[in-house]
């Protein structure tokens, strides 16, 4: 099997019992864009009746999964709280890469408040959208807005805010 496939096996193991408690390292390790958008989707929903811990070097998976991180610096807790705090507590926004199956690109009328457009790509297989957004609630909301809209193909941190955040810790 390839990684990513032995890895969404792995996955579905480790939930198969539907235990109380799950702890994951690297659970998107290995995965291709389609599968991270999904796997993310369905632990989102898991974790709000059980309890999972994911270990991750990955900040952009913690800030996305995540409802309350742990920031760990040479054996040291740097940082314990919201991810989005973390970020906005250091001043940074957040930015992300949003590709949408469209040739359409999304104008501000598109927009949810506290999000901007920063830079658009179009090419024969979409559109890649450069947003940048004040919080993770602002994120959520413009890829529930846009996935109305579009097919959203693929959802990544262009430049990490809680790395940088994470940096300054």
């Amino acid at each position: 099997l390839s990684k990513g496939y032995r890895q969404r096996v792995g996955m579905g193991q480790a939930l198969m019992g539907d235990p109380l408690v799950t702890i994951m390292d690297e659970p998107m390790s290995g995965l291709d864009p389609l599968n991270i958008l999904d796997m993310r989707g369905m632990l989102q929903e898991y974790a709000k009746t059980r309890s999972l811990i994911v270990s991750t070097h990955l900040l952009a998976d913690a800030r996305l999964m995540c409802s309350k991180v742990l920031v760990m610096s040479l054996g040291k807790l740097v940082y314990a709280g919201v991810p989005s705090e973390m970020a906005e507590g250091a001043g940074h926004a957040i930015r992300m890469r949003i590709r949408i199956h469209s040739q359409v690109a999304p104008k501000d009328a598109d927009l949810v408040p506290g999000s901007s457009i920063h830079d658009v790509e179009t090419d024969e297989r979409g559109t890649t959208v450069t947003v940048e957004a004040k919080d993770d609630k602002v994120v959520a909301e413009l890829l529930r807005v846009w996935s109305a809209k579009w097919p959203v193909t693929a959802a990544e941190a262009a430049a990490d805010s809680l790395e940088e955040a994470f940096r300054e810790a």
